[in-house]
């Protein structure tokens, strides 16, 4: 239980943190943090990515989370 809702946090944590760095423009650096997240991205924390790269019209970053 204390696991799940450890990965739980984490993973809040890090969507939020992409988010934020995202819409900041700061794409690479969201990019960076989902390449050294300790569990594989999921839809969601790509999503988010991709939401990002679209508000700041980077096509090229968005095919490449693709």
């Amino acid at each position: 239980m204390l696991q799940l809702l450890t990965t739980a946090l984490i993973t809040f944590y890090g969507l939020f943190d992409i988010c934020f760095k995202g819409r900041a423009g700061k794409l690479q650096e969201a990019y960076d943090f989902i390449k050294k997240m300790p569990y594989e991205a999921d839809a969601t924390v790509l999503g988010v990515l991709m939401g990002a790269c679209r508000l700041h019209g980077a096509v090229e970053s968005g095919n490449e989370v693709a």
